[in-house]
């Protein structure tokens, strides 16, 4: 079967003018907004109980078994749902929306001198869950002058090429802390983990496969967690271990180069700019040094995800579930 790979960006790139992080946050002791000039419609105090209709927007990445992602907090096009994002956890505890089990086939987790990063694969299409079940298909197709192809969309599906039956286009969306406002995408979002808050992180998501890395506080942060490359997807941006099945956590060295740098022969660096052509391939992973697989039984693999407790379900509201 052929793939054809139409990139969709919720993105974040802007001018330095306009650049500023949300930093300096304790996951302790949350605002219950961290943008609310901007217009955040969610909210970053969450509470511990996980609820199907939670407007959080606050992730945690601390482990192959305990991790978030952003996701549409409903049926939307892909430019009304990037700045509204809420958070998506695979177990409970965060007061976020769940990830249901099974959404994934295979997961890798890795950590490195400068960030971590997740990558796994998923046959979202044939999880009869509510998670799923947000992103019907809504599919519009564009075409520029130059003959550029784009599509506007909800996304979570698998939808069939207009010209190829044998064609499946991967819908892809990418989230960061950069939006062209200055404010990030989704508005408010916040992401922490082991050492506190990341202040700089890109996540990129399709209905089968997703991306996520968070980098460490560093003077390198910026380059690890570069956020312009939206179209190039995330194998380009991120490259690593997506095909391998099976679910592990890693200790690992960083990629030899970050997103869009690369060496010439004289052993300089230079930093691609998009429309230069050709484009480059992507980078090569990291070097994976020690991994701990999650593997209860050679019959069963533990795969990350979770349901609501009744308590959770019982919530109409989505403002019951802000607040410890």
């Amino acid at each position: 079967m052929n793939t054809c790979h139409i990139y969709l960006f919720l993105s974040l790139a802007l001018s330095p003018a306009a650049f500023s992080l949300l930093t300096g946050f304790d996951p302790k002791n949350l605002p219950m907004k961290s943008d609310p000039d901007a217009g955040q419609t969610g909210y970053n105090r969450c509470g511990t109980t996980a609820k199907p209709n939670s407007l959080c927007q606050t992730l945690f990445i601390n482990s192959a078994e305990d991790f978030c992602v952003f996701g549409p907090p409903k049926p939307l096009a892909v430019g009304e749902a990037e700045r509204i994002a809420v958070a998506y956890c695979s177990k409970d505890g965060h007061g976020t929306r769940l990830i249901p089990p099974n959404t994934f086939t295979s997961m890798h987790y890795v950590r490195t001198p400068h960030y971590v990063q997740i990558t796994a694969l998923g046959d979202v299409n044939q999880c009869p869950c509510s998670f799923i079940d947000l992103y019907s298909p809504k599919l519009t197709s564009h075409q520029t002058t130059k003959g550029e192809k784009w599509v506007s969309l909800s996304f979570w599906v698998s939808i069939p090429s207009s010209k190829s039956k044998s064609c499946v286009s991967r819908i892809l969306i990418c989230v960061s802390t950069y939006s062209a406002d200055g404010h990030g995408n989704p508005i408010g979002g916040l992401v922490f983990g082991e050492r506190g808050q990341f202040d700089r992180w890109t996540e990129f998501l399709a209905y089968d496969e997703l991306s996520i890395r968070a980098c460490f506080n560093t003077d390198q942060a910026y380059r690890y967690c570069e956020h312009i490359y939206d179209v190039e997807g995330s194998r380009w941006n991120m490259p690593g271990n997506y095909d391998t099945p099976g679910f592990d956590q890693c200790e690992g060295d960083d990629v030899p180069l970050p997103m869009g740098e690369y060496r010439r022969p004289d052993g300089s660096i230079y930093k691609w700019q998009r429309g230069s052509s050709p484009q480059p391939p992507p980078g090569t992973p990291g070097k994976l040094k020690t991994c701990k697989a999650y593997v209860v039984s050679k019959f069963f693999v533990r795969a990350p995800g979770a349901t609501y407790s009744r308590s959770g379900r019982r919530s109409a509201s989505p403002t019951t579930n802000i607040g410890s």
